[in-house]
Order: structure tokens, then sequence, then C-alpha cells
């Protein structure tokens, strides 16, 4: 049997935080410089590691469907299943292709056979069931610098204030999203990317009764769903089994987010009246690109434009399941075409379609707000909140000017 799953999951950091020390250079006085309520840090690290599996099961076909002997059970016989019901047709002996593909075939044979019979009918189609193993890594770092450059001074108060945050994951292979390879060997889906996050203000206090708080910062966060190896084969579309491709036809896609943000609140307080006031600005820009749909990809199958010969008389005792059964594991074998197609992109507003081009696009977009408000305590009981805001949300844009 398949072994039970396993999980593994490990948390560790640390932190650090306090006023800085520096080295006081010069003749006299302090041999260093106290930081102490004018400079402070702070730092922390948090890592996890996740060992994990998780079990699948995989439709695939029996040894003797792979040399294109079909069987089933005919309908009406009792008791079902057993070998005086079991009807055996070689498939290569009824169609119009007589002969294995030599390309699917192969494909089909580098597949594992059947280890259980959850899956399938029993005689031509079963599961193989396994464990797949991989890792879930996340890295998080907090770094913040505060740092007092004046104090009660007659042009205020001002203190400047750094912030970073830095994550990391990666999840190899690509679980969460049904994206690892569907058999051992094979070529697997990763999910991951460093997402950052930089902040700087300026606080300003003009004795008790004004505050004003400068703040910009930067966000952004590419991540990468990728395939460990590009195809270099177009993809076949097998009937009734698993594909041996990630995701069923899965290509590299992802993006990256930026937004940039600047923003200035201002309090005054006077009296029984708290007036704020301020401004928001925002811009975001993403790059996206997505190579879905770009690898050529083939579709097996008996259409009526190429049925391939196989006739319901060829089945006695059938239904149309088992006939369905039939013609797919047919057109697995000899390759019989249904249909063949491939997603083709513009790499420029000139360039016109491109086979195997990505398809890349950029996006911008800009919003403002500004606000004015009055917390007005009119009585001890009761306080007033009037104020007025005004948005403009910018349309989105697209600067390389393809749609």
């Amino acid at each position: 049997g398949t072994d039970r799953p396993r999980q593994n999951q490990h948390f560790f950091g640390f932190d650090i935080g306090g006023p800085i020390y520096a080295p006081w250079f010069g003749e006299g006085g302090p041999t260093h410089w106290n930081g102490k309520d004018k400079a402070t840090f702070f730092f922390a690290y948090e890592g996890f590691r996740d060992n994990f599996s998780v079990t699948r099961n995989r439709t695939v076909l029996t040894d003797t469907a792979r040399q294109g002997i079909f069987r089933y059970s005919r309908i009406g016989c009792t008791p079902a299943g057993s070998a005086a019901c079991v009807q055996t047709v070689d498939l290569l002996a009824i169609g119009t292709q007589n002969t294995l593909n030599p390309i699917t075939t192969g494909i089909l044979n580098s597949i594992p056979l059947p280890n259980n019979a959850d899956v399938g009918d029993g005689f031509n189609l079963g599961g193989f069931r396994y464990n797949v193993t991989g890792v879930s890594n996340n890295d998080k770092y907090v770094g913040r610098y505060d740092h007092q450059l004046v104090n009660d001074t007659r042009v205020g108060s001002h203190k400047l204030e750094f912030v970073l945050n830095y994550f990391k994951n990666i999840l190899s292979p690509d679980t969460f999203n049904g994206l690892e390879a569907p058999f051992t060997g094979l070529v697997n889906s990763t999910q991951g990317g460093p997402r950052w996050l930089v902040t700087g203000a300026l606080v300003s206090n003009s004795g008790s009764s004004v505050t004003n708080v400068v703040r910009a910062g930067r966000k952004w966060s590419p991540v990468g769903f990728l395939l460990e190896q590009d195809p270099t084969e177009p993809f076949i579309n097998f009937q009734g089994i698993t594909d041996p491709y990630a995701g069923g036809n899965f290509q590299s896609q992802g993006r990256d987010t930026q937004v940039w943000n600047v923003k200035d609140d201002l309090t005054w307080s006077r009296g029984n009246h708290i007036f704020k006031m301020g401004a928001d600005y925002q811009q975001i820009f993403a790059t996206t690109f997505n190579d879905v749909g770009t690898n050529q990809i083939i579709n097996l199958g008996t259409p009526a434009h190429n049925s391939g010969g196989i006739s319901d008389s060829s089945f006695p005792n059938s239904n149309a399941t088992i006939r369905t059964n039939a013609r797919s594991i047919f057109a697995n074998l000899v390759g019989n075409l249904n249909s063949s197609s491939a997603t083709v992109n513009v790499e420029t507003p000139t360039s016109g379609f491109v086979l195997g081009a990505t398809r890349s696009r950029l996006f911008r977009q800009r919003d403002l707000a500004l606000y004015i408000q009055d917390q007005w305590r009119a009585r001890n009981n009761l306080t007033l909140n009037l104020g007025v805001r005004w948005d403009y949300i910018g349309v989105p844009t697209i600067p390389n000017g393809l749609a």
C-alpha cells in the first residue's frame, strides 16, 4: 500500500531591538554616541519549513490495454465480471489504423502501471496511487529604525521613521494548485517569489496642538507559477487517463505588482475641535506574463470527421460508456487526431501575432484622495464628526499599447 502522507513543520526565529550606540570620534568628550531616547532599532526574523507529502491517485492504462486488448463485461451477462462474461476485443484489428503509434505508446509506456482499482473500469483502466513530496519554505524579515531628529525646539519636534518588510516563499511542487508533475520523474511547477515593503515617514509636532505626518512607501510583490523546464515538444491530450503534464498542459505565468504611495496627514487640536486634513496619492503598476496555450496542444480522439473506423457493432452487448472507453484507448494507442491548437500573441503593437510569444501586459493606474474633517466635541456626551472627502480613481492604462 501507499505510505501515509507525512508533514513535518518547523518554526524558528528571533527578534532584537533597542537604542543604537555608535563610536564617537574626536578628542575629549564621550567615547561613544548614546542613542537612548533618540535612535532605536528593531529587527525580527521568522522562518518556516514544511516538508510535506500528499497522496494522488492517477488514472492509467493497464498492461493489456497498452497492447490494444480491450476487455469489458457484457451487459446482461451474470455474474457480471466473471471470466465467462468478459468480452475481449483487439482494437488494432477493428479500425482503419492497425499499428501502435510509437510516439503516443512511448509516452504511455513511461507512465506507471496501476497499483489499485479505486478508479477505472477494472479491466482497461486502473489507478496509480503514490505520495507527492515537497517543501514549503517561508522567510520573513522586519526591520525598523526611529530617529528623533530634534525635540521641543523652536521649530518643533521631528522624528524620522523607516520600516522594511521582506517576505519570500517557495512552494515546490505547487500542490496547492494541483500543478505538480502527475507522475514521478516528470516536470513540476513551483510557486513563489519575494515581496518587499519599504516606507519612510517624517512625524512633526508643533507644540501640543499640531501634528503632521508625511509618509511615502513602495510595495512590490512579484510571484511566479513556473514550470521547472519549458516544454520542447507539443502537449498530447490523451483521452480517459491522466495526462503526463503538470496541471494538464500548464505553462508558466506570473505577475509583479508595484504600489507607490505618498500621503500627508495634518491634525490640529483647538478647543473642542480636532481638525484633520490630508492627501493620499497612489500609483499602481503591474506587469504580467502568461505562456498558457503557446505550446502546441494535440487532442486525440475519434470525432465524426476522423472516427478511426470504429463501429458500435465491434462491441456486442455493450453500452455507451464501454464504447467511449474503447474509442478513447484506441485513439491513445494509434494517435488518432481530433484537433490541434496553439495560442499566438503579439510582442509589440506592430509585430503581429508571433508563434510561441508569451502574453505580456502592463497596467498602470493613478489614484488621488483629499479630505478634511472636524471632530467637534459639542458636549461631554456628544461628539460630531463632520467632513468631506474627494476621490479620483484613475482609469487603468496600458503603457505598452497591448490590449
